[in-house]
């Protein structure tokens, strides 16, 4: 049972790419402006041979703050097996450059990760630290990528993380996406495509995706989401 725990725990906390911008896994170099705010939630569901599946909820809010700066809170929690695990998240990210056009946009992102098994208590399970970087190739295409570092405390292992994707705005308010990511880690890299539609433009957006993971397990993942921003 302890081992099962510690695999739900772990669910929680996957390469903080939760901190992303829905429904990416990938970091991007931007930052919310000073006083500006933005509140997102999504729901999960991930599949994988010989394992129960698993459904999980995130909810996440964040503001700009000084030093070019943003700071977020959240909270998740994620079923499995019969059993509920949740998890508390700090995370930040700082602008390194204000980048002109045709030229990359550099940032720091970091998280600590706790984690709550069913039937324990919170502790510290992650700690986690990414360099990200954005270029837009053109006005209606951007690259994102990150690669970073992160300690499990329940595993006293480190991980070095990193991600790809790419983004498409198909039209004022559609933006398609697709990415690859992974750590040393696992022995396949997941891969995923996303939409983010506008509802109204900078305000509500909703969102969704699709992933798959190549290995013996064939796990998947779908997610969909909404965020707001004010």
């Amino acid at each position: 049972m302890r081992l099962l725990h510690l695999c739900i725990a772990a669910l929680l906390v996957p390469a903080a790419a939760a901190w992303a911008g829905q429904p990416l896994n990938t970091e991007d170099a931007a930052v919310l402006e000073r006083a500006d705010c933005e509140l997102e939630t999504s729901l999960r569901r991930q599949t994988a041979r010989a394992a129960s599946p698993a459904n999980g909820f995130a909810l996440k809010f964040g503001c700009g703050v000084a030093w070019r700066t943003q700071v977020a809170l959240g909270l998740d929690a994620e079923r499995s097996g019969g059993s509920t695990a949740q998890g508390l998240r700090l995370g930040g990210k700082t602008a390194l450059n204000e980048a002109a056009a045709a030229q990359p946009a550099f940032a720091l992102a970091w998280e600590l990760a706790a984690a709550r098994p069913a039937g324990g208590s919170f502790s510290l399970e992650d700690t986690t630290a990414l360099a990200v970087t954005s270029l837009k190739l053109r006005p209606a295409l951007q690259v994102h990528a990150h690669l970073g570092w992160s300690h499990s405390r329940s595993q006293e292992r480190n991980s070095t993380l990193w991600a790809v994707a790419v983004e498409q705005a198909a039209s004022d308010r559609l933006d398609l996406m697709a990415e690859v990511h992974a750590s040393d880690r696992v022995r396949a890299p997941w891969v995923a495509a996303g939409l983010r539609w506008a509802l109204v433009p900078d305000k509500l957006s909703i969102d969704a995706s699709a992933g798959l993971q190549a290995s013996s397990a064939r796990a998947r993942r779908v997610t969909l989401g909404v965020k707001a921003g004010f």
